[in-house]
């Protein structure tokens, strides 16, 4: 069974700096320079012989490519398998599917308000207002609980372990030597939606009736992939799409967003405006 560590955490972070490099002498000199990093040179330190040798001088950016691109098809097994895993036990608690996306997403951080006996996670958007809560809980860092705090957390590994009333939501930030746990009863998720077209805060930005459009569309698409129906704003959705010639495109939204709308690429619908 793959078990995330240490030096795969490691290996897929230079995977993702690196590998792009253009030519062999800046992939050195970009090296070279991750590997100044006291937390990645601790890591190499405690590994097995054939990384210290792989990170050695003189290097072979032939070698280091492959091993850490292996790496990082690891890294997405372990952490496709692991996502999904966590999705079954978070079923419970995520008819919209919301939790879920939100804890596979790319972005693997999150602040955490922690506040008598529970621990909530707010986001706020010109569209939306998202509220997670772990009701009934406890929360520790590396096995000190913590009250009354707000914690910015971040984190390579998620998992959920027990069941029949009682949870814990386990998180570990591999580079940071940090675990985090989240003993709760029950996952509770409050979201709001803000009518699109009513908001005075528009016009701070508007300079142009494009900004307006733009500006009007981004906030319903955002409606949309929360779930959130409107019959007056799939009214003015399609005023929008037939004001800018249908000109959409498909993309893959995941399942919080109900599969695939269609959205605008305000980018390519800018020509359609000239200043």
């Amino acid at each position: 069974m793959l078990v995330l560590s240490k030096e795969i955490i490691m290996m897929n972070y230079l995977f993702t700096v690196l590998y792009d490099t253009d030519n062999d002498v800046d992939f050195i000199k970009r090296l070279k320079d991750e590997l100044e990093d006291e937390t990645i040179k601790s890591i190499i330190n405690s590994s097995g012989e054939k990384t210290k040798e792989l990170f050695s001088e003189p290097f072979s950016v032939n070698e280091i490519k492959n091993s850490i691109k292996e790496a990082n098809e690891t890294y997405k097994k372990i952490s496709e398998a692991d996502n999904i895993e966590l999705a079954k036990k978070l079923e419970a608690f995520d008819g919209s599917n919301f939790l879920k996306e939100f804890f596979s997403s790319e972005d693997k951080n999150f602040n955490l308000n922690i506040h008598n006996s529970n621990a909530f996670v707010e986001e706020f958007s010109d569209s939306v207002f998202r509220k997670i809560v772990f009701e009934n809980s406890e929360f520790f860092l590396n096995d000190n609980i913590l009250t009354d705090e707000k914690v910015d957390i971040c984190y390579d590994s998620i998992k959920m372990v027990g069941e029949n009333g009682s949870y814990i939501l386990e998180l570990t930030d591999f580079f940071a030597d940090n675990h985090y746990s989240i003993k709760f009863d029950n996952i509770s998720v409050l979201l709001k939606a803000y009518r699109a077209e009513s908001d005075y805060l528009f016009w701070l930005f508007i300079k142009t009736p494009w900004d307006y459009v733009a500006a009007l569309a981004n906030r319903i698409n955002a409606h949309f992939c929360y779930g959130v129906e409107n019959q007056n704003e799939k009214k003015i959705f399609g005023l929008i799409k037939h004001l800018t010639g249908e000109r959409f495109i498909d993309i893959d939204t995941g399942a919080a967003c109900g599969g695939s709308p269609m959205l605008l690429r305000l980018d390519d619908l800018k020509e359609f405006y000239a200043e």
